[in-house]
């Protein structure tokens, strides 16, 4: 695993954060704190918006073996 731990925490954090859910409606954590606080707070902080598609939970995520 090379890069930095805040590299891959903000990918952590992308990924858990754009997963829909049920007590909000189905929206996702991302898609309400950037409603409330702007998406450039957001983006500062290094999380970005992945496609649902593209969403993955599993350790492979950071290609720990």
């Amino acid at each position: 695993m090379k890069g930095s731990h805040s590299m891959y925490l903000n990918l952590l954090f992308s990924h858990i954060n754009s997963v829909p859910r049920k007590v909000l409606g189905g929206r996702t954590p991302y898609d309400v704190f950037s409603f409330f606080y702007g998406e450039e707070i957001i983006h500062k902080m290094g999380i970005r918006r992945i496609d649902p598609d593209e969403v993955t939970l599993q350790p492979f995520l950071l290609k720990i073996e």
